[in-house]
């Protein structure tokens, strides 16, 4: 009768086994799974911001913003695989206050001007008080 007992209790723990190493093995593949997308998908933050400010240029380089700071020459550096692309553009495009970028360029979208610093026409154009210098 102990025998019995004993070899039920191995019995179910086998089967328990098989069953817990079926979940496990099935876990472990998904996860393998996740980690080779999640290393494919996985881009540099540097790379990325890279790509946003190539897209931003693109999009600016027919504007009069765009053609004042050059924007192709910063763009032919990106084609080049220049990888100085971030000083030459810190070296084009300076800092600008907002009362700066306002009496330099804005204004003149708000006149209604089209494609000033960016393409199209500004509808709105909103000052910020706290910016501005009295």
């Amino acid at each position: 009768m102990i025998w019995a007992e004993v070899k039920s209790c191995l019995f179910l723990s086998q089967r328990r086994q098989r069953t817990i190493m079926a979940i496990l093995g099935t876990l472990l593949k998904k996860g393998i799974r996740i980690r080779e997308m999640l290393e494919e998908e996985y881009t540099a933050p540097f790379d990325l911001q890279k790509k946003e400010l190539k897209e931003l240029l693109i999009t600016a380089n027919a504007t009069e913003f765009g053609k004042y700071y050059n924007f192709s020459d910063i763009l032919n550096g990106f084609r080049r695989g220049d990888k100085e692309f971030y000083k030459r553009f810190k070296s084009k495009v300076p800092i600008h206050t907002y009362n700066k970028i306002y009496n330099d360029w804005w204004r003149l979208s708000q006149k209604g001007i089209k494609n000033v610093c960016w393409p199209g026409r500004v509808k709105i154009l909103r000052s910020v008080p706290a910016l501005q210098k009295p």
